[in-house]
């Protein structure tokens, strides 16, 4: 149960919603990591689905 007795709602503490502050440097260069991380699985998946239409 809540503190207020309604059993509903969250439980645990409360979080305030403050941004993050980050430069753009940061964005940037984590931008990078992700579409380096990505890039290897997209171009796996691209080559098996061509694999799978030229191969009929």
């Amino acid at each position: 149960m809540n503190v207020n007795g309604t059993g509903g709602g969250r439980k645990g503490p409360k979080r305030s919603r403050r941004g993050t502050k980050v430069t753009v440097d940061e964005l940037v260069a984590k931008s990078h990591t992700v579409f380096d991380r990505v890039t290897p699985l997209l171009e796996r998946a691209a080559a098996k689905i061509r694999a799978r239409f030229t191969s009929k």
